[in-house]
């Protein structure tokens, strides 16, 4: 099995696997960077090892701080082999001996790996030791997202669903996979009319990809 079918396997990282994917296939990187700045590129390009987005990934990383970049693709080469808690546990001594930003890629991507060890509650208490950091909003929102969608199934379906309001806004770079996220939410708590109101903002929206409009076409068609 690749790597990328090991990822695709959980649903809740897929979203965010499959918007990006698109939009590299569609030589709109560029256009992403501009949008959302490349603190929230370089992050969310990080969730994605395994994918069309990895060599993306390793080149960008390459290029900041050489000291501490080796040690941070030899462990994201070690997750490509399959070896999830060799990877662990070379990100989790790595974040603790670099500068800020680069702590906060590796801790992104540790908790990503924690997610597919199925270990939701340590990627949550990661993602949320990050969201209530001093790290630059960009780092603060992605981690708040990743928390939310890591415990969708499980969670209070009201706290989570207070927590992830800021991030639908509609100035929000969030704002399409935010309100998706929260429409499952919605639908997990039996509420069809709010989840179908986040799903046609996203749809009514220019800026969403088309594949989220497609997606969420579909969610609001199986509602009925």
């Amino acid at each position: 099995m690749s790597a990328k079918e090991r990822v695709s396997e959980d649903p809740k990282v897929q979203n965010i696997i499959d918007e990006i994917e698109e939009d590299i296939q569609r030589e709109r990187l560029n256009k992403i960077w501009e949008k959302y700045g490349n603190h929230f590129i370089a992050a969310a390009v990080a969730i994605v090892i395994g994918t069309g987005a990895f060599v993306t990934w390793k080149s960008w990383i390459q290029t900041r701080n050489a000291e501490n970049t080796a040690a941070f693709i030899a462990a994201l080469d070690t997750a490509q082999a399959d070896d999830t808690q060799k990877a662990i546990d070379a990100l989790a001594a790595l974040a603790k001996n670099t500068p800020e930003i680069q702590a906060a890629l590796t801790n992104i991507q540790l908790a990503a790996l924690k997610v597919r060890q199925g270990d939701q509650e340590a990627a949550v208490a990661i993602y949320d030791r990050m969201a209530a950091s001093p790290l630059p909003q960009a780092y603060r929102n992605l981690a708040l997202f990743l928390s939310i969608q890591a415990q969708a199934d499980m969670g209070d379906a009201d706290s989570l669903l207070a927590r992830i309001a800021p991030l639908t806004d509609t100035e929000s770079p969030w704002r399409s996979l935010a309100r998706e996220l929260a429409a499952t939410i919605h639908l997990r708590k039996g509420d069809k009319v709010a989840a179908r109101a986040l799903l046609e903002a996203n749809i009514d929206d220019a800026d969403a990809s088309a594949l989220l409009r497609g997606r969420d076409e579909a969610l609001i068609k199986n509602m009925e």
